[in-house]
């Protein structure tokens, strides 16, 4: 299903939509959806080249990843890249909660409705213990975090 879901998706309704809706031009229905995909690419792979570059690395500073919270809150909490290369089998892509990390709240509310299970997360002493032992220092500690001990 996936392939026919993808085009339908990404394709056919994005250009369809617009022809018989709003009597739009079928070439330009076309052409706005190429450049909408092309837009998102760019932006999508610009973002995982920036964070690869550019910003901080909290829990490991070994690792080319970065964290960095303008870009967490434009991608809509996708920007913390270092927490999930350093935590790859954590499902959440950090510790923050909701209103910094949407991606954890769209996969709970998965979760909740069966769609998603056997999540696995770090426990706390794990990240807490990872992230002096390994991280730049910069971690923040706010109220939504575990406090070092």
């Amino acid at each position: 299903y996936h392939w026919p879901l993808v085009l339908i998706f990404s394709f056919v309704l994005p250009v369809t939509i617009p022809v018989y809706g709003w009597n739009v031009a079928w070439t330009v229905s076309w052409l706005a959806n190429i450049v909408r995909i092309v837009l998102l690419l760019n932006i999508t792979l610009l973002g995982n080249s920036l964070l690869h570059a550019f910003g901080y690395k909290p829990y490991d500073k070994r690792n080319t990843a970065t964290d960095h919270w303008l870009s967490s809150y434009i991608v809509l909490g996708e920007g913390w890249h270092n927490y999930h290369h350093t935590f790859p089998s954590d499902y959440k892509s950090d510790e923050h909660p909701y209103f910094f990390n949407f991606t954890t709240s769209v996969i709970d509310c998965f979760a909740k409705l069966g769609w998603a299970y056997d999540l696995k997360t770090t426990r706390k002493d794990v990240v807490l213990s990872v992230a002096m032992r390994q991280g730049d220092g910069s971690r923040a500690v706010t109220k939504y975090t575990p406090k070092v001990p």
